[in-house]
């Protein structure tokens, strides 16, 4: 898969440290405010102007998807280590979906916003691809432990990824602690895996 350039490149040295200190002021302000977060205030942070913003981003839902990505692309390298660990496959399972779920407590409003983005956009599609990844290496090995059925394991991989989805996180989150939709899923996870 081939992944979208979302900021707009430049030559410049400047241009580009301007994006580094957008993308970190954006990571600030989404957290605190979510979808209520203007540019304006992100340029303010960033001490950069609004223009340059919209110079390398074309809106706001593109530094959103640029900032997710940066956000997901953290994730999957702690997910790399969860996977390389020396434990059985199932607390690798446990471990994978815990980097991936427990964004809230360091992203706050942000983890909201790209729940929402991830519904039926291509950002959806890269969470998708960059989870597959670990995925399918773990419940390879989980069926080599014999911890989980020999089933095809794209087939899965397809099942986790399924019940993996902003519909049941956000549903989820209006029933029980945020802390509490790991271990669930989780659950939940492993025992259609086994």
């Amino acid at each position: 898969m081939e992944k979208e350039n979302l900021s707009v490149p430049s030559s410049r040295k400047d241009a580009n440290r301007n994006v580094h200190k957008i993308m970190e002021a954006a990571k600030v302000v989404f957290k605190e405010k979510g979808t209520e977060a203007k540019i304006e205030e992100i340029a303010e942070k960033a001490g950069v102007g609004v223009g340059t913003i919209y110079r390398r981003f074309v809106n706001k839902e593109r530094l959103v998807w640029a900032v997710g990505m940066e956000i997901i692309e953290e994730i999957r390298d702690k997910q790399r280590i969860d996977v390389d660990l020396s434990v059985p496959a199932d607390q690798k399972i446990r471990l994978i979906l815990d980097e991936f779920l427990l964004l809230h407590h360091k992203y706050g409003q942000l983890h909201e916003m790209l729940i929402t983005l991830s519904q039926d956009t291509p950002f959806g599609e890269e969470i998708r691809h960059i989870l597959s990844d670990v995925l399918q290496v773990t419940i390879r090995e989980g069926q080599e432990q014999g911890i989980f059925r020999n089933e095809d394991p794209e087939i899965l991989e397809a099942f986790v990824l399924h019940i993996v989805n902003a519909s049941l996180i956000k549903r989820l989150r209006s029933q029980m602690d945020v802390e509490d939709i790991p271990k669930t899923i989780a659950d939940f996870v492993l025992k259609g895996l086994s």
